[in-house]
C-alpha cells in the first residue's frame, strides 16, 4: 500500500508513542477477568478493519525513492497491562 502525501509529510518526523496511566475502580482480578478482554478485543476488531495500522513503513518495492506500508498475517501491536503498587498521582503527575 502507498503512502498518501501528507503520510510522506509527516515520514521523518518520527513515530508517535504514547503510554495511558487510569486509575482503576475496580479491583485488579475484576479488570483482568473483564475489561482487558474488552480492550484486547476492540484492538483486534480496529486492526481488522484497518490492518496497515499493524504494519511497517519500508522502502518501496517498486521504486527506492518511495515508501510503503508493508504488512502481513502476522503483524501486530503490543497490548500490556502493568500493575504499580506505588502512589498513582506521583506516577502520573508531570514533573521530573
Amino acid at each position: 500500500m502507498s503512502l498518501a502525501y501528507l503520510d510522506l509529510i509527516c515520514l521523518h518526523a518520527g513515530s508517535v508513542e504514547r503510554v495511558f496511566f487510569y486509575p482503576i475502580a475496580v479491583t485488579v482480578s475484576n479488570f483482568i477477568d473483564s475489561v482487558v478482554p474488552t480492550l484486547k478485543s476492540s484492538l483486534s476488531t480496529a486492526l481488522c478493519h484497518f490492518y496497515p495500522l499493524a504494519g511497517k513503513i519500508r522502502n518501496s518495492v517498486a521504486s527506492s525513492d518511495s515508501y510503503e506500508i508493508h504488512y502481513t498475517d502476522d503483524d501486530s501491536v503490543p497490548f500490556t497491562v502493568a500493575e504499580y503498587s506505588g502512589d498513582f498521582d506521583d506516577l502520573s503527575s508531570d514533573h521530573p
